[in-house]
C-alpha cells in the first residue's frame, strides 16, 4: 500500500526517533508530496536524507491533479500539504498518514477511515510487525510530545492491544 505522509506525521516520527523503523514497513511504501516537502522547515535535511536513502519517494506532480487540488483547497480550507495528500489519495487510491486533527476528519470523510492513519497508528503497525516493542513505540510518542507534537493521549498498553 502506498501511503502519502504529511509534514505533521513525518515530523512527529522524526522527533520521536523512530522514523526509520516506521518507514521500513513491509506493509507500506511511503511518498511525500512536493508541497509537504516544502513545508518541512528545519527537518528538511532529515527528510532529504530519508528520500536519498530510499525510505520515502517524492511524489510526482502528475500524482496530484492541479484542478482537483484547487477545488479541494477551496472546498475544505485545509493547509496546502494536507490538501495535497487528500488530492493524491483520491486520484491514486493511496492512503494518508496525517496527524492534523481537522485534516484527519476531512480525510476520513473523503477516503474512509481504513485509508487514514497517523504517527501513532504507524508506530502501532511497527509493533504488530515486530519491528518495535510497545515500550519503544510509547517512548517515541512521549518524545514527540516533549518536542511539541500534538498527539492524542495513549498509554503503553495501547500498543499491546
Amino acid at each position: 500500500m502506498i501511503t502519502l505522509i504529511d509534514a505533521s506525521t513525518l515530523i512527529n516520527l522524526l522527533n520521536g526517533g523512530r522514523v526509520t523503523t516506521v518507514l521500513r514497513s513491509r506493509r507500506r511504501s511511503f511518498r511525500i508530496g512536493p508541497i509537504v516537502l516544502s513545508e518541512s522547515g528545519p527537518q528538511r535535511s532529515d527528510i532529504d536524507r530519508l528520500i536519498s536513502g530510499g525510505l520515502v519517494t517524492l511524489a510526482d506532480d502528475d500524482d496530484i491533479p492541479a484542478s482537483s487540488y484547487l477545488a479541494l483547497l477551496s472546498k475544505h480550507r485545509l493547509g496546502p500539504g494536507e490538501t495535497e495528500c487528500l488530492c493524491a489519495a483520491i486520484a491514486n487510491g493511496w492512503s494518508v498518514g496525517c496527524d492534523d486533527r481537522r485534516a484527519r476528519r476531512v480525510l476520513i470523510a473523503e477516503i474512509g477511515s481504513l485509508l487514514v492513519s497517523g504517527s501513532i497508528g504507524l508506530l502501532r503497525e511497527s509493533v504488530e510487525a515486530g519491528d518495535l516493542t510497545a515500550t519503544e513505540a510509547f517512548a517515541a510518542v512521549e518524545q514527540a510530545r516533549s518536542m511539541g507534537g500534538f498527539l492524542p493521549g495513549v498509554g503503553e498498553a495501547f500498543f499491546r492491544e
